[in-house]
Parts: structure tokens; sequence; C-alpha cells
């Protein structure tokens, strides 16, 4: 199955939900530091919303607001999940 989660991205606070596949959201929505805590929070209410399993795919897509959004993207990654970054303005994917 598969997730994803869009997150809302702030200079320091940041706000992110978790949907399904189907677009019915999965629990209620995080506020998170824009930390390396607050990031480490954020996977870990990805990873438990989802379930992660060998079968589970996550694809998070967060507003890009200036780079406020390029660590979160880099802990993503190093987690092995994928991620867009979505102009704002344009709505276009610019990853």
């Amino acid at each position: 199955m598969k997730y994803y989660p869009g997150i809302d991205i702030g200079k320091y606070v940041h706000e992110a939900i978790l949907c399904e596949e189907n677009g019915n959201p999965v629990g209620g929505s995080l506020r998170f530091k824009a930390t390396y805590e607050g990031y480490q929070q954020f996977v870990a209410y990805v990873e438990k919303g989802a379930g992660v399993n060998q079968f589970a795919e996550i694809h998070a897509g967060m507003e890009a607001t200036g780079s406020y959004w390029l660590s979160l993207y880099e802990q993503l990654h190093k987690r092995g999940h994928t991620s867009d970054s979505i102009k704002s303005i344009a709505g276009q994917s610019i990853s």
C-alpha cells in the first residue's frame, strides 16, 4: 500500500497529515519543529501510521518554502522514502 504525507513547511514549525493512496487520512495531523528532533518525530509519526513493512511505500509531498524544506527532504531520503517539493505558486514538482 502507498502512503502520502503532505507537509506544510514553515520557518520554525511544519505541519503534516498522512493519507492512504485512496486519500483517506490516517489519524490526525502532526505539528513538529524544524529541528533534527522534530524530523525524527515526523518520521516516527509516518512510519507508525503506515505500519511500515516491506509492502508499504511512502511518498511525501511538501511545499517548497525558501530553503526550509531541504533538511526534511534529506532526512526522508536517508530513511529510504521518496519525496517531492511542490512550488506553491505554480503547483509544479521541482525535484
